[in-house]
């Protein structure tokens, strides 16, 4: 199931400081764009989150996937959480998990 199909609305290209962004959210006038799209990653063969192969190519896909354990230096979710603690944000939860990728929320 995708976000969208989730009922899940995804504001994509906000900058800036995140409490004005989320009081311009619930004011009703966050400039976003709703175009963005996810590409950055590929799939893992069955996995469609609904954003298609995201503008890679096959040859691009192979490539990318070739590279995986060679080329990456992922760290842990511990890891990721500690940094975030040593950093200064006093509340840090993990929103999502999904194959090598993490969602994490921080409040300072």
């Amino acid at each position: 199931m995708t976000l969208a199909e989730a009922g899940i609305k995804l504001y994509g290209g906000v900058l800036g400081d995140a409490d004005e962004a989320a009081q311009a959210l619930a004011e009703g006038r966050l400039e976003y764009d709703p175009d963005v799209k996810c590409d950055y990653h590929v799939h893992e063969e069955g996995h469609e989150c609904g954003h298609g192969d995201h503008g890679w190519t096959p040859e691009g896909v192979k490539a990318h996937q070739a590279r995986r354990g060679t080329e990456m230096f992922p760290i842990t979710i511990a890891e990721h959480l500690e940094i975030l603690k040593n950093a200064g944000f006093t509340t840090v939860d993990i929103l999502w998990v999904s194959y090598m990728q993490a969602g994490f929320w921080a409040v300072k």
